[in-house]
């Protein structure tokens, strides 16, 4: 049994230096994909802080040039040509090619004024009676449910 024990100690003894030489390879990729990973974020970072820089010089430029220009401010001045914004219902190819410079239409034509004809002077309405201060009750057949006015909203 001896013999036998010998021989599986010693495999036991050769799959664990395997075992061993398998995590240390694995502990090794590991740390070396850490290492890269470590590596890209330094180097983005060191990009992110240069872009930071770049516009913080832009936006001192852009502060110093609005400092000397006085009409900086003045958004009237620094409006957008907006005759190019206008809907466009046709083909893209329409679109694309270029066509004569437009022409603003012409004014419109004035017609003379025409005259209207005479307007016959309308009947004065009858006089509310005197005795009443309110207005008489309508007869029932002069009623209309759309007509809201024809409603006496007091009775």
């Amino acid at each position: 049994m001896t013999s036998g024990g010998s021989r599986l100690a010693e495999r036991f003894g050769q799959l664990r230096a395997e075992a061993r030489a398998a995590a240390a390879a694995v502990h090794d990729r590991a740390q070396k994909a850490s290492e890269e990973a470590a590596q890209r974020l330094r180097e983005r970072d060191k990009v992110t802080e240069q872009r930071l820089q770049e516009l913080a010089e832009r936006r001192e430029q852009a502060k110093a040039k609005k400092e000397q220009d006085p009409n900086a401010n003045n958004q009237w001045l620094q409006r957008r040509d907006t005759q190019d914004e206008t809907f466009r219902f046709g083909t893209a190819e329409e679109a694309e090619q270029p066509g004569p410079a437009r022409t603003p239409p012409p004014p419109p034509a004035f017609a003379p004024p025409r005259e209207d004809p005479p307007v016959a002077p309308q009947p004065e309405p009858p006089a509310p009676a005197a005795r009443a201060k309110h207005r008489a009750p309508r007869p029932a057949d002069d009623f209309d449910d759309d007509d809201f006015s024809n409603n006496s909203w007091l009775q």
